[in-house]
């Protein structure tokens, strides 16, 4: 911009500020009106250097023994004469005489007067609340609070919820059920065993930590409809989930007297009962984790039904109506064989009716799209492998070949561009081809949070990528999560011919 224009802006911003000052002269002090706050007390002085250093430009000192002890402290390392909170409020008092414009900006409640004995000298929580609720139901506010009642969206909290809630209900009423036939049958000598059999079954929860750590990324995938990613991602769950269901056998069976004794069980019959219990019971362990993992898939995926079904049988039909049927038979025995038959017949029962049921989508009841994906540890290398993929996937479907080229492009660019914003790290990223529709190109990466879809241009591959999707008209969205990126582009077709 030219020198002349520069300074004639510049007059024009200085005339502005000038025409504002001359206009509201009554509203801005005058210099020589402020005190010299050299002259003011410690205290006075303590708070003014405290609030310039405060990010709200305010000083709180709660009425607490511990902060108004630690407050003294300060203020009479820089003023021997203050020891106490009395000196502090005379200090200001002071400084108010002098100074009357200070009472503008420092107000203090003496604890006699506003806050007799230990209650606080501001009650925060209902100021705030009696503030907040001045301000939203003022006449000038436009946001007004609104009653809302649905039951169709109640209905869906509910679906999302009742699964959790029953299985703590079913637990519950089996439990009972279970215990009061034992008590009435089998009288108390072998109680004992029970209450550890029923402690371990409860422990159990412990195996859904798979179920826990699975559920937000099948989430991600059905929210996707990425049917191949949750097959990906249910099925090494499931081995583990039977893993470590499998790693307690042994543990049950070398600690099996130990745990008899955190019970209680002192007889020697009665524990050497107790021991074979729990090593059959351990066998049950890699069912008890499926059915968590399984109990969860089903309810995130909207097969509410299934799901309430799983627990309902797991933990109240099954759990009490196979003790009863077998100790009815072989008597207390049948009580033991009966609840570690349960996890097995719960999949089992579920196994063949879900086979039945849904012939063509079991276990996971998703249907078939087309959709691909691979995942890779990106390197220049591997940027290269992922972007031939990419074409090979692109190619067996009959696109053009200018089309395929376009892909091509569009997957190394922003393969390179992961790894150029992680150089010296090893990144995972996972790319997901869609050919259901329009195709659709998912790109999953561990690396630094970026977002390659704007224009925050630092170097030529960023321009480049940016200039492709712009020109191309490349659909582009981001999402950024607490552990991953993830961009979603949709290249244009107007026909398969590209």
């Amino acid at each position: 911009m030219p020198g002349g224009e520069i300074n004639r802006q510049n007059k024009e911003l200085l005339k502005a500020a000038q025409d504002y000052l001359d206009a509201n002269a009554d509203d801005i002090p005058d210099l020589k009106d402020l005190p010299n706050l050299e002259d003011a007390g410690t205290v006075t002085r303590y708070l003014v250097d405290s609030s310039l250093n405060s990010s709200s430009s305010m000083v709180f000192v709660e009425r607490h023994e511990d902060a108004v002890e630690a407050l003294i402290v300060e203020l009479h390392e820089l003023d021997e004469r203050i020891t106490n909170f009395d000196d502090v409020i005379k200090s200001l008092e002071a400084d108010f005489q002098r100074f009357p414009i200070l009472l503008d900006s420092i107000e203090y409640h003496s604890p006699e007067e506003y806050a007799p004995g230990d209650e606080p000298l501001f009650i925060s929580e209902i100021g705030a609340m009696a503030v907040f609720a001045r301000w939203m139901f003022s006449v000038s506010q436009t946001l007004k609070p609104k009653f809302y009642c649905s039951f169709s969206d109640t209905l869906k909290v509910l679906n999302l919820s009742y699964v959790n809630a029953s299985i703590s209900l079913y637990i519950a009423v089996g439990n009972m059920i279970l215990v009061i036939y034992f008590l009435r049958n089998f009288g108390q000598d072998y109680f004992p065993v029970l209450s550890a059999v029923i402690s371990i079954f409860q422990l159990a929860v412990c195996l859904s930590g798979v179920e826990k750590a699975t559920e937000p990324l099948v989430n991600i995938y059905l929210g996707e409809n990425n049917f191949d990613g949750v097959i990906k991602i249910m099925k090494p769950a499931a081995i583990v989930a039977a893993f470590f269901g499998g790693a307690v056998i042994p543990v049950m069976w070398l600690f099996c007297e130990p745990i008899a004794s955190i019970f209680g069980i002192a007889d020697v019959a009665i524990v050497a009962e107790a021991k074979i219990v729990i090593r059959t019971v351990a066998f049950a362990m890699p069912f008890v984790a499926l059915l968590y993992l399984f109990t969860m898939y089903y309810q995130i995926n909207g097969y509410f039904k299934i799901a309430i079904s799983l627990s309902f049988c797991k933990d109240l039909l099954l759990y009490t109506g196979l003790p009863i049927l077998f100790s009815s038979f072989i008597g207390v025995r049948g009580v033991w064989l009966g609840m570690v038959a349960v996890p097995f017949g719960t999949f089992l029962l579920f196994t063949i009716v879900l086979r039945i049921r849904y012939p063509e989508t079991f276990p996971l009841l998703v249907s078939n799209k087309d959709i691909v994906s691979q995942d890779e540890v990106l390197n220049i290398c591997n940027v290269i492998k992922l972007r031939d993929w990419a074409e090979g996937e692109f190619q067996k479907r009959g696109f053009s070949s200018r089309y395929v080229m376009k892909v091509g492009l569009l997957v190394e660019e922003i393969g390179m561009s992961v790894v150029e914003k992680n150089l010296g790290t090893n990144i995972l990223a996972e790319l997901t081809l869609f050919f259901d529709g329009e195709p659709k190109i998912i790109l999953r990466d561990n690396g630094i949070h970026f977002d390659m879809t704007q224009d925050n241009l630092s170097s030529f591959r960023d321009y480049f990528l940016y200039s492709l999707l712009t020109e191309e008209n490349i659909g582009k969205n981001f999402l950024e999560t607490q552990n991953y990126n993830r961009h979603i582009f949709r290249p244009v077709l107007k026909n398969k011919g590209g």
